[in-house]
């Protein structure tokens, strides 16, 4: 079993009140990977999923639209410049953003 497949193990025993030492300790032995393995597991999942900053200006979706578009226009060699790309984004959800 990979270290990744027991993460969902590991946080059921954090819900339960456990420390992550004593959590991490117990299901790396169960399922046979080093704790360290298991830590960086947990580290990997969690800096996947991390909280956005408090600066966006845009929401994820408005920046996988934005993303999908800018590829678009390259894609078809007529790459936006930064200068319309902050057009485009007044334009549509009307977010001011920083030159650079």
């Amino acid at each position: 079993m990979k270290a990744v497949d027991a993460l969902p193990g590991l946080y059921r025993m954090l819900e339960e009140g456990g420390t992550l030492e004593a959590a991490l300790g117990r299901v790396a032995a169960d399922i046979g990977v080093s704790v360290s393995a298991l830590r960086m597991a947990d580290h990997r999942a969690k800096k996947a999923t991390e909280a956005r900053n408090g600066n966006t200006k845009l929401t994820a979706d408005q920046e996988d639209v934005l993303f999908g578009t800018c590829q678009a226009f390259s894609i078809n060699n007529l790459p936006l410049s930064a200068a319309q790309v902050r057009q485009l984004i007044d334009r549509e959800w009307e977010a001011q953003v920083s030159e650079t």
